[in-house]
């Protein structure tokens, strides 16, 4: 009965982490690949990776704007939640790219 409760709990995990999140779940997935942007900036990554990553971003950015596109409230909730790590990340790619020209 134990392994009953494990395998459900388990799924439940599952489900909720890949394909079961809201706007907000999907805005961190899209802040974290800004996240991974800045990175590649600090790292000296060259210009062929930097557009590669921006690209995946841009990308991601379009599913999600299309997955709420038929809900006007989600496609808020999600935008509004970009905005916020958007600020963020412009902040710290301008940061990097300064440090990286020094």
């Amino acid at each position: 009965m134990t392994w009953k409760l494990m395998i459900i709990a388990l799924m439940v995990f599952t489900f909720t982490s890949c394909g079961g999140g809201g706007p907000k779940s999907d805005a961190d997935t899209l802040c974290n690949c800004g996240d991974e942007m800045v990175q590649l900036i600090k790292d000296g990554a060259s210009e062929d990776e930097l557009d590669k990553k921006d690209e995946e971003c841009e990308n991601m950015y379009k599913e999600f704007q299309e997955k709420y596109k038929n809900d006007e409230v989600k496609l808020k909730e999600f935008e509004d939640a970009v905005e916020i790590c958007g600020d963020r990340i412009e902040d710290e790619i301008d940061q990097a790219i300064e440090e990286r020209e020094d």
